[in-house]
């Protein structure tokens, strides 16, 4: 295989992977850029180090993402503040080949995160954009994210998501996907502490030419 392709969301199962269940050839088709939103509200504090992201969608693109050192944004909410109203963040892709974004949020004991991811392409773009991002909830905690995807009908979209959530931590996930050519997404959400909750709502409203590829994956204790 080469180096610019990936076989991605494979299944956690030893039995289903050996069927090749549900996963999915990838072909990146140029050059990485880096890309960063625009945002309507206040982003949590910033860290100042850079994370080194490791996704749900696979090790070897990972591994890829690294060697092109693409920037990974890292933020915190302190413990028992609550974003008063969704924070917005507005994807424009499709000016390069292949966009990339990454980042990762850590909302701590008490507080309350509202993100609100607004995804589209330019309206002619036949190219690809990447989006990674994971959470870590704290003890009681809790994230209302809300994803809209409204792409061209040549875009190409992928989501690579990751969710940790401590004691009591709650995720309340809303993902819409209106249109675009393909769209792989990955949610791995791991419910590592006592009654800690996720609630998902997934709806898609694709044309018979347009495809989504979910991995949706929950472990829990």
């Amino acid at each position: 295989m080469k180096e610019n392709q990936f076989i991605i969301n494979k299944m956690p199962v030893p039995t289903f992977r050996w069927l090749k269940m549900n996963e999915a050839k990838l072909e990146i088709p140029g050059a990485l850029t880096a890309y960063q939103p625009s945002v309507e509200g206040k982003l949590p504090k910033r860290l100042t180090e850079e994370n080194d992201f490791s996704g749900s969608m696979s090790t070897a693109l990972d591994d890829y993402f690294r060697e092109e050192r693409l920037p990974v944004r890292s933020f915190v909410l302190n413990a028992g503040e609550e974003s008063p109203e969704y924070i917005r963040m507005h994807f424009r892709n499709g000016e390069n080949a292949v966009e990339h974004s990454a980042y990762c949020f850590t909302v701590e004991e008490g507080a309350r995160l509202k993100l609100f991811l607004a995804i589209e392409s330019l309206e002619e773009s036949k190219n690809m954009a990447f989006l990674q991002e994971k959470f870590h909830l704290k003890k009681n905690a809790k994230l209302d994210l809300v994803i809209a995807v409204k792409n061209a009908k040549d875009f190409a979209h992928l989501q690579d998501f990751s969710f940790v959530l401590e004691e009591r931590a709650k995720l309340k996930l809303t993902s819409l996907l209106l249109s675009g050519k393909s769209h792989h997404i990955s949610y791995q959400i791991d419910l590592n502490g006592d009654k800690s909750e996720a609630d998902l709502h997934l709806d898609y409203v694709l044309s018979q030419k347009e495809k989504a590829d979910f991995n949706l994956v929950v472990n829990h204790r």
